[in-house]
């Protein structure tokens, strides 16, 4: 329980404060006063003054904030050369933009460390099993760990994939398996039992299922090559994200599926017993996610504040205090509402198990 909660503090803890940390730096680089900065939300249980600002730990850990000067618009007085409003649209959009890249930027440093220290990769190539599911079909036939699965009901197979096809689809019936254990072959008989699995439509389809996962190998690779494997493989999340999301709208899958803060927090749990390279690697997927999904267009984001100084520059207009404090207000609201359906998913989640 205790790694349990120092792993959800760690993850969330982490991918905020570096995100905030992005609009700290630039900030200061640039010349705006930072007033706060908070590691935490709620009351501050910490704190001291260094310089121009205020440094804090909060009581809720799980988060943080950068409270620069005058970042709302005076509409009386000019701003101070030293305050967020003094500088042009283009500084400003650096400084909001510094927290999403800062995400992706620790995601990509993060995925270079998992592939030097090696990924476990599921080898879908061969019929080997890496693991038997305790009171399972496939432990009750006799099958072990290591055994690799040459036929079905005399059908050769090849790769993971043709046999988990024949498995799925013969739920309730017997199927005569020859296995290779070393140097030994020998035939087993095993009934495949039917389950219910998830579709990605949000529905449930009966398929059968013995107990067995897929063979695992750890790869690791030098330096050079991890940066390229972690390129390849950030660019890939964040397409990933854009792909879920259209699916998600054109209904191809089900918008119950997307999870929030509580289900991130289960999943953190798990991949906190999981291995150093695994926990790492959901801590990468979540800081690129939380990069990624900050630059979308929306009121309250960064993407929207940054939309919003793409129009300032165009229209040579700074906007009032009353169309932000408008546009902050529906931003909130709608952000409020999805967090809410979000989480209303997670714990239906949660109560169905």
């Amino acid at each position: 329980m205790v790694i349990n909660i120092l792993a959800i503090i760690f993850v969330f803890g982490t991918v905020i404060i570096i995100h905030e940390l992005g609009h700290f730096l630039v900030a200061k680089k640039t010349g705006i006063r930072v007033e706060n900065f908070s590691f935490g939300l709620g009351p501050a249980i910490f704190k001291f003054k260094k310089g121009e600002t205020t440094y804090q730990i909060s009581l809720f850990p799980l988060g943080g904030f950068v409270k620069l000067a005058g970042e709302e618009p005076k509409e009386e007085t000019k701003a101070q050369k030293d305050e967020y409003f003094s500088k042009s649209p283009g500084i400003r959009a650096l400084v909001v933009g510094a927290g999403p890249f800062n995400n992706i930027l620790l995601g990509f440093l993060i995925f270079i460390l998992v592939f030097m220290l090696g990924v476990d990769t599921l080898d879908f190539s061969s019929s080997k099993i890496g693991s038997v599911i305790e009171n399972g079909a496939a432990e009750k036939a006799g099958l072990q760990k290591s055994d690799t699965i040459l036929m079905i009901n005399n059908q050769k197979i090849e790769k993971w994939e043709d046999m988990a096809e024949t498995i799925h689809q013969s739920a309730g019936k017997k199927l005569k398996l020859l296995v290779q254990r070393g140097e030994k072959k020998f035939l087993l008989t095993v009934t495949p039992e039917e389950k219910s699995m998830p579709t990605v439509t949000g529905g449930e389809e009966k398929v059968g299922l013995i107990g067995i996962t897929p063979f695992t190998y750890r790869e690791r690779a030098g330096f050079p090559l991890a940066v390229k494997k972690a390129a390849i493989n950030t660019w890939r999340v964040m397409v990933l994200i854009f792909v879920a999301l259209k699916k998600v709208f054109t209904r191809e899958i089900s918008s119950k599926l997307l999870t929030g803060p509580i289900g991130i927090a289960q999943l953190t749990s798990r991949f906190a017993h999981s291995g150093l390279s695994n926990f790492l690697s959901f801590l990468a997927l979540i800081s690129i996610n939380l990069g990624v999904i900050n630059l979308f267009p929306f009121p309250i984001l960064d993407g929207g504040r940054i939309a919003g100084l793409g129009i300032e520059k165009i229209s040579r207009k700074k906007p009032s205090k009353r169309l932000l404090q408008l546009s902050q207000t529906i931003g909130i609201s709608l952000l409020l509402a999805l967090f809410l359906f979000i989480t209303y998913n997670d714990l239906l989640r949660i109560f169905k198990k």
